[in-house]
């Protein structure tokens, strides 16, 4: 119940600080929120100092939970004395969820309904309670799937911004089509941000929004480009006398734009665009002059961790600095101010390594936790004082959500659960 305590405190001073209206610095604060926490959005989001989140190994999650860092406490975020928190009449249950944003006093999530086989926009209050759907997102499973992207969702000035997919078969052939709408929270206006064509080749966008802007970088594989081989090592084996070239395909090089759209013009302005993208984009964090970004990889050989910079105005990119991981299988978030590198374990070994946008190491730290080993990383993100990042253990099914700080360089679990019936 001290949570609950906690959280109806915290919900009347944002009554208060709200009552005055919409203004610059609270858009800020919203801001700073998305930026920190870019990584671990859509699973997870925050409220001083409690982290609330979905714990989803097996694809879905029906309970939102909380875990405070402070005390240590954590469990369903839901208050009833009586709950068993095993069913919907619990104030935790979302159905089947992957997606969670705290704005100002209510936390919106996008709940997939199983039995009408569509998605919907939904809020409750900051204590679980008053759940109240604000619109349907999709008809049908067929239709557009909200989430997927690097953010799923971000709310910014009033508006939910989604990103989603669709996958299609036609003609016995997958395509591909990519979307970034907007949702205003308080009318039925919406905002076509990012409308993709259809694609046979695997697409993807990422997205951030910071000001008037929602920044995006959406990424396909080209059309395959058929090449002609002559040489005899492609040519069936007894059969050199053969005239007709090997058809081979090349599908190397990625096609990628960079954009940011108008919140207040609806207008799209296109800040870089190739044909011969090497990497895919992971990640962004847009600031006034420049945006940062991550990849999928780093250089040809393996060996380290680059951070992107592109000019707004001139379109060039160039490399901040890299960090040599020594080839070592790794996973790179990045945040407000913040690149991190986080080093898969070895023998129940993990490592982070922090810097800031200059190159400085902020933290280089080993933790030793034996389970690491048979866990999947399924998300981390955080802020100045703290990592948080969800672990799965794929043999037993044994989630983990688990915090490490900065300033201590010290890792605890805050929040364990075994899920039994997933298979």
């Amino acid at each position: 119940m001290k949570i609950i305590i906690r959280l109806c405190s915290i919900i009347i001073l944002l009554s208060l600080f709200c009552s005055c209206g919409k203004t610059y610095s609270e858009d800020s604060d919203e801001q700073g929120f998305a930026r920190n926490y870019v990584r671990i959005l859509s699973y997870a989001t925050e409220l001083d100092r409690t982290m609330l989140f979905f714990d989803n190994p097996s694809g879905q999650s029906r309970y939102l939970r909380y875990a405070d860092t402070e005390n240590g406490t954590a469990g369903p975020l839901c208050g009833k004395a009586e709950c068993t928190h095993s069913d919907s009449s619990c104030n935790a249950w979302v159905d089947w969820s992957f997606t969670a944003y705290a704005y100002k006093d209510r936390i919106y999530w996008i709940q997939t309904s199983t039995a009408e086989k569509c998605q919907y926009l939904m809020c409750m209050d900051r204590t679980g309670e008053n759940h109240k759907q604000i619109r349907q997102l999709t008809n049908d499973w067929n239709d557009i799937d909200f989430p997927s992207g690097d953010i799923h969702m971000q709310i910014h000035h009033g508006i939910a911004f989604v990103a989603g997919d669709s996958s299609t078969i036609t003609d016995g052939e997958y395509k591909d089509h990519c979307v970034i709408r907007g949702f205003d929270l308080d009318s039925n206006k919406e905002y076509t941000v990012l409308n993709s064509e259809i694609s046979p080749n695997a697409s993807w966008v990422r997205m951030h929004c910071y000001g008037d802007y929602v920044y995006y970088v959406y990424t396909r594989r080209p059309d395959p480009v058929i090449l002609l081989d002559t040489e005899s090592e492609f040519r069936e084996e007894g059969n050199k006398e053969q005239e007709d070239p090997v058809l081979l395909q090349d599908t190397n090089k990625m096609y990628q734009i960079f954009c940011r759209y108008n919140i207040n013009t609806e207008e799209t302005e296109v800040l870089y665009e190739t044909d011969q993208a090497e990497y895919s984009v992971n990640g962004i964090i847009p600031e006034k002059d420049a945006l940062y970004f991550i990849t999928g990889q780093g250089n040809d050989d393996g060996l380290t961790v680059p951070l992107f910079r592109m000019d707004y105005k001139s379109g060039q990119i160039e490399t901040c600095y890299d960090i040599d991981i020594n080839g070592a299988p790794s996973t790179t978030y990045i945040m407000d101010g913040k690149m991190v590198v986080y080093l898969r374990p070895d023998k129940g070994v993990f490592r982070y390594i922090v810097t800031d946008f200059t190159g400085n190491i902020l933290m280089d730290s080993n933790f030793l936790w034996e389970p690491i080993d048979k866990c999947m990383i399924l998300f981390s993100g955080g802020d100045d004082r703290n990592l948080y990042t969800s672990f799965v253990n794929l043999e037993k099914w044994t989630s983990y959500f688990v915090s490490v700080s900065l300033k201590e360089k010290s890792m605890k679990i805050l929040w364990q659960e075994e899920h039994p019936n997933s298979n």
